[in-house]
C-alpha cells in the first residue's frame, strides 16, 4: 500500500473516530420540543422524490409507500417471506401460470374512494405495464399476459410462463402497491406527494424539504395503529437528527454515518439495532462507456480496490465486507462459488497493460452526498490513483444524482441495493431489459439468458443452480463491484417499542410501534 493511500485511509478514519465520542446536546438547539403522545418523530437525511409506486426510487420514499400502500401480500415483519394482506387467500394452478387472489372484503380507500376491489387491482398493474407511465419496474411485470376481473372481490393473474418470484419479487414489492384511478386522475403530478392507499397511514402533510406527516388511518383492514402520527423530518445534517434524538425532540431515526454510530452507541437512554442488509454497497462501472466496455478494464479497477481497508477505514463497524456476490448471505441462491478478486496492485495495471490502456485514464464517479458515499468516494480515488486512474467526483443532490443516473452520463456511481427475492436483485439491476430509468445502471446485458430461466423456473433446486450461475457470470463480467455488506442500523428513545430488525432494507413498519413510557 502506497503512503498517498496510507495517508488518505488514515484520515478517513481519523475523522470519524475523531467525533466519535457522545456530544451533549446545546441548550440552544430546538426541533420543536419533545414529541405528543403517540406520535413519532424521525430523522432522514433527505426528502421525498416521489412515493408512487410507479417510480419509488428509493429511501425514504420507500418507507413512505410500505406504511401508506398495501399490497395483494406483504413481506413477513421479521423476514422476506410473504404473508396474505389485501388478498386474504390464493390459489396457483397446477402449471403455474394462473395466480386467483380472493380480496378481503372490509378495506377501504383513505380520503373517502370508496371500497378496495378487484378493479383496483386491474389497473394498479396495467398502469406498471403500459410504456406511457415510464415505470422501472415495468421489466418484472411483462410475465403478467393479462388481468382478469372475476368479480368485485376476485381478480385472476394469467402469466406468460410461469414466474417463481412473482409473490416476493413483485406483489409484496412497490409495484404490488395498489393505487386508485380515481385519485390519480384528480391529483395528477401531486399525486407522487401526496399519495393516496390503503395502508395503516394516510398522508397528511407535506413541505418540501422539511417534513412530511402522516396520520393514522383508524379503519385499517388490520385495525387502526397504536401510533396516531408519524412526523418525518429531513435533516440534512446526521449529526444534528442525532443530537435532536439525544433531547427527545426525535425518537426514531435511520443511521447512517459511522461517527453518528459511533457516538449514540454511548448515549444513555438510546436504543440500536444493526441488521446485516440484504444487499450492498457497490461501485458500478458504465459499460457502455470506454474503457470500460473492456470487461479487463473492469477487472483491473476491481483488483486495484482493497475493501478489507476501505470497510475499516469508511464502514467504521458498519459493515461486513461479506460475499462479492450479487447474492447477498441471506438470500435464496446466495453462494460464495464465484469468481473473486483480490487486492493486487500489480495484477490491475497488468490487466490494464493487455487491454492496451496507454497513459492515464480519466473518469467520473457520481454520489450523493449522504451516510458514507463521499468518503467512499475520496477512498476510491485514492486507491484508483495507485493505477493511473484518475477519479473525478461528482457529489449530486438526491434528485439531480438520479437524473443523471437516468441519462447514462457518468463513468461510474455509487449506490446501495437491497433485495429480498434474488430475482429482484438479477431482473432490476443486471438485465438488459432494465436500463435506466430502471435499474441496470451498469447497461450488462450478459447475463440475460440465465436471468430469464431462473424466472420461470419452478423446481426449486434447480432454480438455486440457475441463480448460482448467474451470480458467477455477472461475477466474471464485473459490471459492479460490491464493497461491503452495511448494516441496517436505526436508534430510538428507550420507550419506543414494537420494532422488529428485518434484513430487507430499513422495512420499518410504523403500525407495529408502540410508546411504552
Amino acid at each position: 500500500m502506497s503512503n498517498a493511500w496510507k495517508a488518505m485511509g488514515l484520515a478517513v478514519a481519523g475523522a470519524l473516530l475523531g467525533s466519535a465520542a457522545w456530544v451533549p446536546v446545546p441548550e440552544g438547539t430546538a426541533w420543536g420540543g419533545a414529541a405528543p403522545e403517540n406520535e413519532i418523530r424521525v430523522g432522514y437525511a433527505r426528502d421525498y422524490q416521489s412515493t408512487d409506486p410507479a417510480h419509488i426510487p428509493g429511501s425514504p420514499d420507500y418507507q413512505a409507500a410500505m406504511n401508506i400502500y398495501s399490497g395483494l401480500v406483504r413481506y413477513k415483519k421479521d423476514s422476506t417471506d410473504v404473508e396474505p394482506d389485501l388478498a386474504e387467500r390464493w390459489e396457483v394452478s397446477p402449471d403455474g401460470k394462473v395466480y386467483t387472489f380472493h380480496l378481503r372484503r372490509n378495506v377501504v380507500w383513505h380520503e373517502g374512494y370508496g371500497r378496495f376491489t378487484a378493479h383496483d387491482v386491474k389497473y394498479t398493474l396495467e398502469r406498471i405495464k403500459d410504456p406511457a407511465t415510464r415505470s422501472r419496474y415495468a421489466k418484472p411485470l411483462e410475465v403478467i399476459e393479462r388481468i382478469e376481473v372475476v368479480n368485485d372481490y376476485t381478480v385472476r393473474l394469467v402469466l406468460r410462463q410461469p414466474y417463481s418470484g412473482l409473490l416476493g419479487a413483485v406483489l409484496a414489492f412497490r409495484p404490488g402497491y395498489m393505487v386508485k384511478k380515481e385519485a390519480i386522475a384528480k391529483l395528477g403530478r401531486e399525486f407522487a406527494l401526496h399519495p393516496v392507499g390503503t395502508g395503516p397511514f394516510m398522508f397528511g402533510s407535506h413541505r418540501p424539504r422539511q417534513e412530511m406527516v402522516w396520520v393514522a388511518n383508524e379503519r385499517y383492514h388490520f385495525g387502526a395503529p397504536q401510533i396516531k402520527r408519524v412526523r418525518w423530518r429531513v435533516i440534512p445534517d446526521e449529526m444534528a437528527a442525532a443530537l435532536a434524538l439525544q433531547r427527545d425532540e426525535l425518537n426514531y431515526m435511520i443511521v447512517r454515518r459511522p461517527d453518528v454510530y459511533r457516538m449514540l452507541k454511548g448515549v444513555p437512554g438510546v436504543r440500536m439495532t444493526e441488521t446485516p442488509e440484504s444487499g450492498w454497497q457497490a461501485l458500478f462501472l458504465n459499460t457502455r462507456r470506454k474503457p470500460f466496455d473492456d470487461v479487463r478494464v473492469r477487472r483491473a479497477v476491481a483488483h486495484a480496490i482493497n475493501k478489507d481497508q476501505m470497510a475499516f477505514a469508511v464502514a467504521q463497524g458498519m459493515a461486513t465486507v461479506g460475499s462479492s456476490s450479487v447474492i447477498p448471505p441471506g438470500v435464496f441462491g446466495a453462494t460464495e462459488d464465484i469468481p473473486r478478486y483480490e487486492f493486487s496492485v500489480e495484477r490491475a495495471k497488468r490487466l490494464l497493460q493487455e487491454a492496451g490502456v496507454r497513459g492515464p485514464i480519466t473518469a467520473s464517479i457520481i454520489f450523493r452526498p449522504e451516510g458514507t458515499d463521499p468518503d467512499t468516494a475520496t477512498t476510491l480515488q485514492a486507491m484508483l490513483a495507485e493505477i493511473g486512474i484518475t477519479l473525478r467526483l461528482e457529489q449530486l443532490e438526491t434528485g439531480a444524482y438520479f437524473a443523471r443516473r437516468n441519462t447514462g452520463n457518468y463513468d461510474m456511481l455509487l449506490n446501495d441495493v437491497s433485495r429480498a427475492e434474488p430475482d429482484q436483485l438479477l431482473t432490476e439491476i443486471f438485465h438488459s431489459g432494465n436500463f435506466p430509468p430502471g435499474g441496470n445502471t451498469a447497461y450488462y446485458a450478459g447475463a440475460d439468458s440465465l436471468i430469464d430461466a431462473q424466472r420461470v423456473e419452478v423446481n426449486v433446486a434447480r432454480r438455486k443452480q440457475i441463480i448460482a450461475e448467474a451470480a458467477r457470470k455477472i461475477a466474471t463480467d464485473v459490471p459492479f463491484i460490491p464493497l461491503w455488506q452495511p448494516y441496517n442500523v436505526t436508534a430510538y428513545q428507550r420507550y419506543v417499542r414494537g420494532h422488529v430488525p428485518n434484513i430487507s432494507h430499513w422495512m420499518t413498519r410504523f403500525d407495529l410501534f408502540y410508546f411504552a413510557r
